[in-house]
């Protein structure tokens, strides 16, 4: 048995690659019980994956000789040490595991930590003491007991005994997922920081820890603020406040829940001009959001032209329960104020796990309790911890029922997916928005979720990339701006956000915008996926 401590689940690194060839990582992941799954138990030569003897020699130098920090597959090591110490029991989880590791081979203590396994590993390979023959009489006229035949299992008996294994390591599996998940704010939160990453190749943060991930380069020491883009553009709020028409999305991307990679997007996008972030209470984001705004403010980006928006999920909707995690926004951001606060959806993702506590408890409806949660974001905003209000994900009849609160602040924005190949749902809310004065900012603004790439097939925008000599994302963003939208679009490479800043620079003509709004029509465009609105609430 690998160990009596109860369920785990164990992540394995393995190169793949052809003897002689570049080698080649992949990952696998499963759940296992020990108490009823007899898996070997792992030894400490094998914690690397492939040749035994090889990789054991490679990882007892790495841990021996203080070449940890500038070795490649650093990320592996850790998180097969990690492994290692939930496997030999120095610690009761295997994310605990990590963090041991990880401080261990800071410290340069590596070599200690495989002594410590080797030293369990002995103690647990010790062979059990055989049991003794039974001894049989010699006197003749007494014959020895005959071995009790094996009764053989009916097929009925069979079949129940598999369902029932597989019935409880499917409810184990699913009680390890449950737990884990709510172990955030909110079990979406954990599942699409975990989701995201791992659907790109990336060892998530909330398994492997923060730092680990390669993406965003670090900001040079001696790089200051850049000028501001030319022929920047602002839509108007109620109260005159002004929002740049172009943000910086730190949602829905591998590097956009790592706080290092975090923390340094926002001061390059700051650095190089921009001045609007969107962020959200289920990004799980909040303080690296936060420490990449005090760093640009220490190289002179006046907080004053910062607009930092986030987002309150349906969980912690609720009059009370709304004006007591507001106020951890603003310690977990470090900031006096927010430039904006939006209600993220109508309800929890499929209103799966229902209205929030506070809600359910005082017996309110949907309507009753975003009602309540609005009403607690107007009175909030009058205290100025917040500056604006405004939805995202809503539609037209669920913003009717918010401009029924007598007394509450205007609804300033409503963030919804917006591209050329909306629904009529989706198109007559964004109508309904323009002619109440409500801003719209656009996310899924290249394409769809996971879906940017598929715009490269798209005959009409890669003609008008050729045609203005520009990529087919500045394309789409600049055809957003034009149809009075905020883009928000999200990237760790300062490349690409120096591209999305400079779609300023240009226009395209009536004829063009005409093209591109006619794309919604045609049938190339059922291969991109469109969030309808009953994913929130019927």
């Amino acid at each position: 048995e690998i160990s009596p401590m109860g369920p785990a689940t164990i992540v394995e690194i393995k190169n793949t690659a052809p003897p002689g060839k570049k080698k080649t990582y992949t990952t696998r992941t499963f759940e296992f019980d020990p108490l009823t799954v007899n898996i070997p138990r792992c030894k400490v030569e094998d914690l690397r994956g492939g040749d035994p003897a090889q990789n054991a020699k490679e990882f007892e130098m790495v841990l021996q000789g203080g070449e940890w920090e500038t070795n490649a597959k650093k990320d592996a090591i850790v998180l097969n040490a990690g492994v290692g110490c939930y496997v030999y029991g120095l610690t009761e989880t295997i994310e605990e595991g990590c963090a041991l590791a990880k401080k261990t081979l800071i410290a340069g203590k590596g070599e200690e930590l495989l002594k410590r396994w080797k030293k369990v590993s002995n103690t647990l390979d010790q062979p059990e003491a055989p049991t003794p023959a039974p001894t049989v009489s010699s006197t003749p006229d007494i014959e020895p007991p005959k071995p009790a035949a094996k009764s053989s299992p009916s097929s009925a008996e069979s079949k129940m005994s598999t369902r029932d294994i597989l019935l409880s390591r499917v409810l184990i599996l699913l009680a390890l997922c449950v737990g884990w998940l709510n172990r955030g704010p909110t079990w979406e939160a954990r599942f699409f920081a975990t989701l995201i990453p791992v659907a790109k190749g990336y060892l998530p943060p909330t398994l492997v820890g923060h730092g680990w991930m390669r993406g965003t380069p670090p900001v040079p020491d001696d790089m200051h603020p850049e000028p501001r883009p030319k022929g920047e553009l602002f839509l108007k709020l109620p109260g005159g406040a002004r929002m740049p028409q172009n943000g910086l999305g730190m949602c829905c991307r591998p590097t956009a829940y790592d706080d290092v990679l975090v923390e340094r997007s926002v001061l390059w996008y700051l650095l190089m001009g921009g001045r609007h972030i969107d962020g959200a209470h289920l990004y799980l984001n909040h303080e690296a959001i936060g420490k990449g705004i005090r760093q640009a403010m220490e190289r002179g980006v006046p907080r004053s032209e910062i607009f930092l928006t986030t987002k309150i999920w349906p969980n912690f909707y609720g009059r009370n329960s709304t004006k007591e995690v507001v106020p951890t926004f603003l310690k977990e951001l470090g900031v006096d104020y927010i430039d904006m606060i939006l209600m993220h959806a109508p309800a929890p993702i499929g209103s799966f796990n229902g209205l929030s506590k506070e809600c359910n408890k005082a017996g309110l409806s949907n309507t009753e309790c975003r009602q309540e949660t609005f009403a607690a974001l107007s009175e909030l905003r009058k205290e100025g911890l917040v500056r604006n209000v405004g939805v995202s994900n809503f539609i037209t009849r669920q913003i009717k029922e918010l401009q029924e609160i007598k007394g509450a602040a205007p609804i300033a924005n409503n963030q919804i997916q917006f591209n050329p190949w909306l629904s009529d749902e989706w198109m007559e809310t964004a109508e309904y928005c323009r002619e109440s004065k409500i801003a719209i900012t656009g996310y899924n603004s290249l394409g769809g979720f996971l879906e940017h790439k598929k715009t490269h097939t798209i005959e009409v925008l890669t003609t008008l990339a050729e045609k203005y000599q520009k990529t087919v994302a500045q394309i789409m963003l600049r055809w957003a701006l034009q149809k009075g939208t905020t883009v928000i679009p999200g990237t760790g490479n300062p490349k690409y956000m120096r591209e999305n800043l400079s779609i300023y620079g240009f226009k395209l003509s009536k004829e063009d915008v005409q093209a591109i709004d006619e794309l919604r029509t045609a049938e190339e465009m059922k291969k991109f996926t469109i969030l309808e609105s009953k994913l929130w609430e019927k």
